[in-house]
């Protein structure tokens, strides 16, 4: 058995605020990424400035004599002892794992590859060959690197020359821990930071979309307390030519629709009751003048025809009111032929002159002229 649950969309400031969560979480993503990346290439791009100044500053007191590369230590960095005693130190120290956060890593050789001066933990680095052999071309190499351990080095080798013929190679380190760990604990905290800046984000998305719809509620219940005995009322239209602003028009222009399809369906109302009166008024004074006087078969005959001339004129009228309806709708199609307005004007002051006489009114019909019109011979027959 299969069950389906179908779930209510939520509301427009649910979805909006859903939207604007959204946004607001792709803004601060890309925000983060950019910070996180602009202050890692900051760091990585002043600890190799530090290393070329560093690497400058002992090539200072390196010289060349007669091809031997004599060293003076203008930095206090490097040791005294010589390579071998450097190296076996270095050496007894691989067996365990050494923190080189804070370690001075220099190394110097010269174009043969032979070590002349290098700090105790330098050994301990996995130096490629790529940052010792240098090109003619190449002047410098750049690169991060490991020790035998897994701990990350930023090294820099620059190549020493005197006129133009090399004699010398400096390498110096620079352990990236301290970095990484700067980064890290960044990246935590943005990470740390993000949903609670999302929360804020949602909670204030909400309460924006709320206010928004201020206006609209507002218009609403003004809308809820027009009934149709008052439509006279309009909701307020604002200032602003905004979405609001439109609403407020599009209700007003429908409460106005309203309005005259009311007023008119009043005065269908009222020119249905006048229509119907008067054959019905008719017919009851036919009968009633049959009803007191003794008449010939003729002459009865004669009403008879009268009351049935009557009847259909009646039920022409029925269709001629829901034909005005239709016309009060824009729907309704009129004939168009040529008809004596005289005589129209005559034969229906002819069926009404029963009634007029009964009020002792005298109807008479003038006309100089024939007149000749175009129009809808039943309509205008209403209209007389």
């Amino acid at each position: 058995m299969k069950f389906f649950i179908r779930l209510r969309p939520p509301g427009i400031r649910v979805q909006l605020m859903l939207w604007y969560t959204l946004v607001f979480a792709l803004l601060l993503l890309c925000s983060d990424a950019l910070l996180y990346t602009q202050l890692q290439t900051s760091q990585f791009t002043n600890l190799d400035k530090a290393l070329r100044l560093q690497a400058t500053q002992i090539a200072a007191g390196i010289s060349n004599d007669a091809g031997t590369v004599t060293v003076q230590d203008v930095t206090g960095d490097l040791p005294d002892g010589n390579a071998t005693e450097n190296t076996a130190t270095a050496n007894n120290q691989q067996g365990s794992h050494v923190d080189i956060t804070f370690s001075t890593l220099v190394r110097i050789l010269d174009t043969h590859g032979h070590i002349v001066r290098v700090t105790p933990l330098f050994h301990i680095l996995l130096v490629p060959s790529a940052s010792v052999i240098l090109s003619p071309q190449q002047n410098e190499w750049l690169g991060t690197i490991q020790t035998r351990d897994g701990q990350q080095v930023r090294l820099y080798s620059m190549k020493m020359a005197e006129n133009g013929v090399p004699f010398a190679i400096v390498q110096v380190g620079e352990a990236l821990a301290q970095l990484n760990n700067s980064l890290h604990s960044l990246l935590l905290e943005l990470l740390f930071i993000s949903p609670f800046a999302l929360l804020l984000g949602a909670l204030g998305s909400y309460w924006l979309a709320a206010r928004a719809f201020i206006p609209i509620d507002h218009l609403t219940r003004i809308a809820r307390q027009i009934e149709a005995g008052d439509l006279h009322r309009r909701v307020p239209v604002p200032s602003a030519h905004d979405e609001v602003y439109r609403l407020a028009q599009t209700l007003n222009e429908m409460i106005e629709r309203l309005d005259q399809s009311f007023t008119r369906q009043q005065r269908f109302v009222a020119d249905a009751s006048h229509e119907l009166r008067t054959p019905v008024a008719v017919i009851r004074s036919i009968t009633d003048l049959a009803l007191l006087q003794e008449l010939s078969p003729p002459e009865y005959v004669a009403l008879l025809n009268n009351i049935n001339g009557e009847a259909e004129r009646l039920g022409h009228l029925i269709s001629d009111l829901l034909a005005l309806a239709r016309a009060d709708e824009g729907k309704a199609v009129f004939e168009e032929e040529p008809l004596r307005l005289d005589e129209l004007v005559s034969t229906v002051a002819a069926n009404a002159e029963v009634l007029a006489a009964e009020r002792g009114i005298t109807l008479e019909v003038y006309a100089e002229q024939p007149i000749t019109i175009i129009g809808d011979e039943s309509r205008l027959i209403q209209v007389v």
